[in-house]
């Protein structure tokens, strides 16, 4: 059931949202962005769904038969817009459910909501065919583009939307949230919820995945290849990398926080304070082997692709070069 009450974190987002819906200082178009698709259907729906609701409340009453109708996604002024070849939303794809469809007033409802999911796989030309909708909006029309990123939308349409940028939830809250949900399954809370980023999306995935776990073990064996970084050794390495491309992000984050850990321990904070606990011998024994110097290239090197990853820089160079420059 969508209300403002079952969405997991994003506080801050909730209360902005629901003191717009108080004040009635509500925009006409909004990018809702976010690689984490639980969070943001969770808010999107919410939200739209309070707007909807007959009592005019900061949230759904869940009694009303617009509340009743959200959830049986058979309201008619809820208008649904995706990418159906899962690849693009071309122009007239916008024009057919949007551009034409806007002209009709509200069936029943206060507003009327378009919920664009995979919006920024709008074409130039799709995303052109809503500007003019965005700048002359109807007073009862409001538009809310869902994105993984928004950095593709042209200029002109993010410059007319209240963007929503959702940020990573706090670890605390995660914890709480498999606990709550997953109660004995889950013995190291903090390894899910560290490794997850604060992404609801990405803790269901690999808190239901046996594959993550394997994949963390063999990727904990390749580690002690960089105990000794000789030419067989980064060979070896850089197969490894290159035979797990699609996870390469994973790759970084595990290690990354591998190392981490291994940095907490020779700096003698205490063991709480690692999330890899279950590693513990192996954490211990390479702590002896490493030194500061190598620790800090290496996270240093890490962190720069983790940074990068996104600029379409060629993993394989990118590996080759991080492996040269912690060797040194």
């Amino acid at each position: 059931m969508y209300s403002f009450q079952n969405v997991i974190g994003h506080n801050r987002v909730i209360k902005n949202l629901q003191n717009s819906i108080a004040t009635n200082k509500i925009s006409h178009a909004y990018i809702i962005n976010s690689d984490d698709l639980i969070s943001i259907e969770n808010i999107t729906q919410s939200f739209a769904k309070a707007l909807m609701c007959e009592k005019r409340a900061i949230d759904s009453c869940e009694n009303c038969v617009s509340c009743k109708s959200f959830e049986h996604k058979n309201n008619p002024d809820v208008i649904y817009i995706d990418s159906e070849d899962k690849k693009s939303i071309g122009i007239d794809q916008i024009r057919e459910k949007l551009v034409y469809d806007i002209n009709i007033k509200p069936y029943k409802n206060k507003y009327k909501i378009y919920i664009i999911k995979d919006a920024d796989t709008m074409t130039e030309a799709g995303q052109n065919a809503i500007l003019k909708t965005i700048e002359e909006p109807h007073d009862y029309a409001i538009l809310i583009l869902l994105s993984t990123d928004y950095k593709k939308f042209l200029p002109t349409i993010l410059s007319r939307c209240i963007l929503i940028d959702l940020k990573p939830i706090d670890i605390n809250i995660m914890n709480k949230y498999i606990e709550d949900n997953y109660n004995k399954k889950i013995e190291n809370v903090d390894i899910y919820s560290t490794y997850s980023e604060g992404n609801l999306s990405k803790l269901e995935e690999i808190i239901n995945s046996k594959e993550f776990i394997e994949f963390r073990n063999e990727l904990i064996e390749v580690t002690r290849m960089f105990l000794t970084l000789d030419i067989d050794n980064i060979i070896k390495i850089r197969k490894f990398f290159e035979e797990n491309e699609k996870k390469y992000k994973d790759i970084l984050n595990i290690i990354y926080i591998w190392y981490r850990d291994i940095t907490i321990i020779k700096s003698e904070r205490g063991t709480q304070y690692l999330i890899n606990k279950d590693k513990i011998g192996e954490l211990n024994y390479q702590s002896t082997e490493l030194s500061y110097k190598f620790l800090n290239r290496i996270i240093d090197n890490i962190q720069f692709l983790r940074e990068n990853i996104n600029r379409n820089i060629n993993l394989r160079l990118a590996t080759h070069a991080m492996l040269l420059n912690v060797r040194e």
